[in-house]
């Protein structure tokens, strides 16, 4: 987990009063998880009124949080403000995500300019709880 990530794992667990601890295996499809919760976490340098969710980590995440009885959230990170996003709640509402096959870089993490058809959907943030940052809060690695 890189460190925005973190700190976005850090702000909801203050706000909230939460647990919830990173998980230290590098190819788990979730980054945080308590007893009730398994969380993805995604930083964003750019503001959309949807936000992108690849298929393949909603699809392991829906299913491993209905096996072991938990909330699937999904996080996304932005400059001054956290949207929560409770997965297993919209689905239990028929949130309609819009799955379609879109061209996008391989990872984004590096440099890497080859593109590959990946699944994705897209939630609308009005559908999210928010955590609006004070500055002093913005992503700090304290």
């Amino acid at each position: 987990m890189k460190d925005k990530e973190r700190s976005v794992l850090r702000q909801v667990n203050d706000y909230f009063g939460f647990d919830m601890k990173e998980v230290y295996y590098k190819y788990c499809n979730f980054d945080a998880y308590d007893e009730n919760y398994i969380m993805e976490i995604k930083y964003r340098g750019k503001h959309y009124n949807d936000v992108l969710i690849e298929f393949n980590k909603y699809t392991f995440n829906k299913e491993y949080a209905k096996l072991k009885q938990k909330n699937f959230i999904y996080a996304v990170g932005l400059e001054d403000v956290i949207y929560l996003f409770n997965i297993s709640h919209l689905n239990s509402n028929g949130y309609n995500y819009k799955w379609h096959w879109k061209k996008m870089p391989k990872q984004t993490e590096f440099e890497e300019t080859q593109e590959i058809m990946k699944f994705v959907g897209y939630i609308d943030i009005k559908m999210a709880t928010r955590i609006v940052l004070e500055k002093d809060e913005i992503y700090s690695t304290n």
